[in-house]
C-alpha cells in the first residue's frame, strides 16, 4: 500500500509538472527576506515557519516554536514612448519611483510532535503607480495614480500523519485598500477641458478564504508538496469620491464646467482576486545544498476588471482588464557555507497575465524574469536573513486594438530588497 501510495504521489506531480503552465500582475509571491532570495520556493519545503503562507503542511516538521518578522522595499520604475495615433510619437512619460514597503509577520508553535498550529499575518498583493506631471500627462484620463493593498492574516494548521506524509489546512481574512487618481473631461463647444480631479479610495469590507497543503517525503532526499490557495471576492460598498473642480479663471467657463460635475458620490465596486495552485519538489543532493523547484498557477481570469458604480451611475466607471491564467516557475538554491551561514540564490520567469487590449497608465505589467540573492545569519536564538532581487521586465509595445486608446511602448523594471528577523524559543 505504501508504494502504490508513493507511485501515485510521483505520478500526480509527473503529469502536472509536463503541463505547459505559463502569475505576474499585482501579486507579490515571495513573503519574508528567506523566500525572497530563494525566489518563493518553498511549496515542498519542510520545517520553515514561512509555509504558513506557502504550504500549511511544512509547519509539521517545525520542533521549535518561532516568530517570524520581516520587511520589503520595492522601487518600480516605469517608463513610456507614445506612438501614433495617441497620444503620439515624441511623447513621453515616467512613473515616480514610489517606495512599495510589504511586510510579513509569522508566529508558530509546535502542541504536539506531530501537530503545529501559525497564525500569519502577510500581504499577497500591492501595487503603487503614480505618474509624473499628472496634470499634464496625456492619459490622465486613464489614470494619474493608483494604488492597492490587500493585508491578509491566516490562522494554519499543520498536522505530520506518519514520518513520509504531512498535511495542512487554514482560514484566512483580509483587507484592501485602493486608491485612484485621474481627471475628469468635459466636451464643450467642440473642445476637451479638464473639468474636476476625481479620487476614488476605500477600504474594503473583510473577505474570507481558506487554504490547505499536502508534503510527501518521497525519499530521504526528495519532498513533494502540493499547496491551493482560494480566490476571493472583495467588495467595496459606499466609498469615498471626491470631486475637485479644476478652474480656468474665466468665471463664464468654469461655471459652465461645474454644471456638468455631479454632486456628492460615493462608489460600490468588487475586486475578484485569484486562487492559486502549487506545486513543488524539494531537493538535498548533499548534506549543505537543498534545491527547490516551483509551479505557481494563478488563476487570474476571474480579473476581468473594475467597475466603480456611483450614486448617479452616469458617472459610473468601467476598468476592463480581462486578464488571463498564467503560472510561474521558480527555482530556489540553499548552499550552507557553515551551519550557521546559509547562502541562497533564486530565479523566476513570471509571465504576464495582461493582454496588449487592456495596457493603459491605469494597469501595466509585463513578463518578467526575477533574480535574487541573500544570505542567513544565525546567532544564539536569533536569525537574520537579508535578499535583493532584481526584475527584468520585457517591454509592452501597444500598437492596435487596445480598450483605453492608449498607444505606445513601456519599459520597466524592479528593485527589491527585504530583511527579516526569527527568533527561535
Amino acid at each position: 500500500m505504501t508504494k502504490l501510495f508513493h507511485f501515485s504521489v510521483c505520478l500526480l506531480f509527473n503529469t502536472f509538472l509536463c503541463i505547459p503552465l505559463f502569475a505576474g500582475g499585482f501579486q507579490i509571491q515571495e513573503q519574508g527576506a528567506r523566500a525572497l532570495a530563494l525566489a518563493g520556493t518553498f511549496t515542498a519545503r519542510p520545517g520553515v515557519i514561512e509555509s504558513a503562507f506557502y504550504n500549511p503542511a511544512g509547519l509539521a516538521s517545525l520542533r521549535h516554536s518561532q516568530f517570524q518578522l520581516g520587511g520589503d522595499i520595492m522601487v518600480p520604475s516605469v517608463r513610456f514612448s507614445g506612438i501614433n495615433p495617441y497620444p503620439g510619437y515624441g511623447i513621453s512619460a515616467t512613473q515616480l519611483r514610489r517606495i512599495l514597503s510589504p511586510a510579513s509577520l509569522f508566529a508558530a508553535r509546535p502542541f504536539h510532535s506531530r501537530l503545529v498550529i501559525a497564525f500569519a499575518v502577510t500581504t499577497p498583493y500591492a501595487e503603487r503607480r503614480e505618474w509624473r506631471d499628472p496634470f499634464q500627462f496625456s492619459g490622465r484620463y486613464i489614470a494619474m495614480k493608483s494604488e492597492l493593498w490587500h493585508l491578509r492574516a491566516a490562522l494554519t494548521v499543520g498536522y505530520a500523519f506518519s514520518r513520509r506524509l504531512a498535511l495542512g489546512f487554514g482560514l484566512f481574512t483580509g483587507l484592501t485598500y485602493l486608491e485612484q487618481d485621474l481627471i475628469y473631461p468635459v466636451l464643450l463647444g467642440g473642445r476637451v477641458f479638464d473639468a474636476a480631479h476625481v479620487n476614488l479610495s476605500g477600504t474594503s469590507r473583510p473577505a474570507a478564504g481558506w487554504q490547505a497543503g499536502l508534503q510527501y517525503r518521497a525519499g530521504d532526499a526528495i519532498t513533494l508538496g502540493v499547496a491551493f490557495s482560494s480566490g476571493l471576492t472583495v467588495k467595496f460598498q459606499q466609498q469615498s469620491v471626491r470631486w475637485k473642480p479644476i478652474r480656468s479663471g474665466e468665471t463664464k467657463l468654469d461655471d459652465a464646467l461645474q454644471l456638468r460635475l455631479p454632486a456628492q458620490q460615493r462608489f460600490d465596486s468588487e475586486l475578484m482576486l485569484p486562487a492559486t495552485l502549487a506545486l513543488g519538489v524539494s531537493i538535498r543532493p548533499l548534506d549543505r545544498i537543498m534545491v527547490g523547484i516551483d509551479w505557481v498557477l494563478t488563476r487570474w481570469q476571474v480579473f476581468r476588471g473594475q467597475n466603480f458604480i456611483m450614486d448617479d451611475t452616469t458617472f459610473s466607471l468601467s476598468r476592463p482588464a480581462e486578464w488571463r491564467n498564467t503560472g510561474s516557475w521558480r527555482i530556489g538554491i540553499e548552499f550552507a557555507v557553515a551551519p550557521s551561514l546559509p547562502i541562497r540564490l533564486g530565479y523566476a520567469f513570471d509571465p504576464t497575465p495582461q493582454p496588449e487590449e487592456t495596457v493603459s497608465p491605469l494597469w501595466v505589467d509585463g513578463s518578467r524574469h526575477l533574480v535574487s540573492t541573500g544570505l542567513g545569519i544565525q546567532i544564539a536564538d536569533f536569525t537574520l536573513d537579508a535578499a535583493i532581487q532584481l526584475g527584468f521586465y520585457e517591454s509592452r509595445r501597444i500598437l492596435k486594438s487596445n480598450y483605453y486608446q492608449f498607444y505606445g511602448e513601456y519599459a520597466m523594471f524592479l528593485f527589491r530588497s527585504g530583511l527579516s528577523v526569527t527568533y527561535r524559543f
